[in-house]
């Protein structure tokens, strides 16, 4: 047999395989095109969820839905889905966006940040707040959106400090710690522990003790006897 290899080869054969070869170029560069966009896209749902530069247009566009909000009449509805999108973020970009609404109607402004499933540092820092702005009167909203996510051992753990820098909202905290959170069956009614009543107990009597006011003489007369019983024990 004489010729070359390819001389050996039908030309039908060749021409299937050149139109082979054709389409698996197509099919490679397809590939390629499809991979690219693929990973543009992975890239831009990565930078959505880190909350990069890329996707500060959502949380501003969620802002301005939680002023507009809080600036009106609450709805169950509407307050769900913005809730579901700041459970979306992440804790910190949560309270970033929360914080201002304190300045533009506290009663809602709480309310969000109590379900808003922030850290526990964040509820803390929340909490000290309160106990910087709010009143005798408005120092329950703040306990009853942070306390249950704080504890009451840190509660009173602040509360103890108080007595030395703030000592006027530190007895008003103290005095509506029986209502906190009442009804939604966290820390309604009395204290999960002897040892956290023993805590609250003391406490209250050494506010009144340095002049501070949380409850009536006669109940004040029942937490100390209650003290004394409790350190003969």
């Amino acid at each position: 047999m004489t010729g070359t290899t390819s001389n050996l080869i039908p030309v039908t054969y060749k021409s299937g395989a050149i139109q082979m070869l054709d389409k698996c170029d197509k099919v490679s560069s397809s590939h390629l095109k499809w991979r690219a966009r693929h990973h543009r896209i992975s890239a831009r749902l990565q930078r959505i969820f880190r909350g990069d530069p890329l996707s500060q247009f959502s949380s501003s566009d969620l802002a301005s839905d939680l002023r507009t909000y809080v600036g009106g009449r609450r709805d169950s509805k509407k307050e769900s889905d913005l809730l579901r999108r700041l459970r979306a973020l992440r804790q910190r970009e949560r309270l970033a966006l929360l914080t201002p609404l304190l300045e533009l109607k506290v009663p809602t402004a709480l309310m969000l940040i109590g379900r808003a499933q922030l850290s526990r540092t964040d509820y803390l820092e929340i909490f000290k707040r309160g106990l910087v702005n709010a009143d005798a009167s408005s120092i329950a909203l703040w306990m009853d959106a942070t306390v249950q996510h704080i504890g009451w051992r840190l509660t009173f753990s602040i509360l103890r400090q108080c007595l030395a820098t703030n000592p006027r909202i530190g007895a008003s905290a103290l005095y509506q710690v029986p209502w906190v959170c009442r009804g939604k069956g966290q820390l309604s009614g009395g204290l999960p522990t002897r040892e956290l009543t023993a805590e609250f107990v003391r406490l209250v009597v050494q506010y009144q003790e340095k002049g501070h006011r949380v409850v009536d003489d006669s109940t004040l007369a029942i937490f100390k006897k209650g003290l004394s019983c409790c350190q003969e024990n």
